[in-house]
């Protein structure tokens, strides 16, 4: 999920272009996404203006300052970082277009954010997905 403060005029994946963006730890599977989904989208963190690698918490309460415009978050829906920054800031959740899905291929899959699952956000967004497996013993 991409998520940006209202304020910030973010839009579209292209809207990055010089903005300040949290993209997760290093390698980890949010950063990775995050990089697959410019690169899919014909960019790179070369074309953002600054890019912060850190976790949900931290990138929240930097959106919420005004310290960064965007994050990317995997998570489930209803996260509470997200729902804290949801309910301090006005947000918008930027849809990642079924193209871009196409062309990051598996593991991904078109997923659907549900209106009102965050505060000030009254539509469905489409978004990139992962699909995640539980293994147990026997």
């Amino acid at each position: 999920m991409l998520i940006a403060s209202k304020s910030s005029n973010i839009k579209s994946i292209a809207d990055l272009k010089g903005k300040r963006v949290s993209v997760g730890a290093p390698k980890s599977g949010t950063e990775l996404q995050a990089r697959a989904i410019l690169k899919a989208s014909g960019m790179s963190y070369d074309d953002l203006g600054k890019v912060e690698y850190l976790p949900f918490g931290q990138s929240v309460e930097l959106i919420k300052n005004r310290q960064i415009d965007a994050t990317v978050q995997s998570a489930g829906l209803g996260v509470a970082s997200i729902k804290d920054l949801a309910n301090s800031v006005e947000v918008v959740i930027v849809e990642i277009p079924e193209s871009i899905i196409e062309k990051l291929g598996a593991p991904y899959v078109s997923a659907t954010i549900p209106a009102n699952t965050y505060q000030g956000v009254g539509q469905d967004t489409k978004t990139a997905g992962i699909v995640n497996f539980l293994i147990t013993s026997q």
